[in-house]
């Protein structure tokens, strides 16, 4: 999904070629920092829903990491705490 709307956005806007290169960066440095294969359709579902949340605001980048925080924490950290875990029960 990525590239898709990397190229689209390209097309249309040129001078956010740099933005999406470094949210390039981002995105694989989570894969490269994820030893679980399973993990890694939770980083799609991020990618996807960074998108949607840079596409939908007016004062947002790609690069806005600090602004993802709370969609990180629910697509990649939310999904493996369960009430069984010690410390969280």
């Amino acid at each position: 999904m990525y590239a898709s709307v990397k190229e689209v956005i390209l097309f249309t806007y040129l001078h956010r070629l740099k933005e999406l290169c470094e949210y390039e960066k981002y995105i694989i440095s989570l894969f490269t920092a994820v030893a679980i294969p399973v993990k890694y359709v939770l980083i799609v579902q991020l990618d996807r829903a960074i998108c949607v949340h840079v596409a939908h605001s007016n004062d947002m980048s790609f690069t806005c990491y600090h602004k993802f925080n709370n969609l990180v924490m629910h697509h990649l950290m939310v999904p493996f705490m369960t009430p069984c875990m010690p410390g969280l029960a």
